[in-house]
């Protein structure tokens, strides 16, 4: 991909949040809301209110969720400036993130939304899904 098609699916992805909310994830699984999403010319920059976990007994246990918690908002980003090359991951099924990179965000209204409308008993089942990109739907059909 090009920069200039990055930014655009940037674009469409922020265009179609619902409340700002995705999941994001960096040794343990949060959703997330959106305070930042500036898309630039060769970068991604965000910043966020953490919501919840989706699974709170294993965050509680975690250091780098006890650190973060601690602050109002979170900020990352990560740049996409890259030769033209159609296999790059930066951007796969609404998923920003790539090897080396510390954070997976999923900027996906439908995977949001179905977070925060369950309770924990139900979202903690989704981190094994979803950082393995298995099909997390198989939650709700049960």
């Amino acid at each position: 991909m090009t920069n200039e098609e990055y930014i655009n699916e940037f674009k469409n992805l922020k265009d179609n949040l619902i409340e700002n909310l995705a999941i994001y994830h960096e040794r343990v699984t949060l959703l997330i809301q959106l305070t930042r999403f500036d898309i630039n010319e060769n970068r991604v920059e965000f910043d966020a209110k953490i919501i919840k976990p989706l699974d709170k007994s294993h965050a509680e246990q975690n250091g780098l969720y006890k650190y973060i918690i601690s602050k109002d908002i979170i900020s990352f980003s990560t740049s996409y400036q890259f030769e033209e090359d159609d296999n790059n991951s930066l951007l796969m099924n609404k998923k920003v993130g790539m090897s080396y990179c510390p954070f997976i965000l999923w900027l996906d209204p439908e995977l949001a939304i179905f977070v925060k409308e369950n309770e924990d008993d139900i979202t903690k089942q989704l981190p094994n899904l979803i950082l393995w990109s298995k099909d997390w739907k198989q939650i709700v059909k049960k």
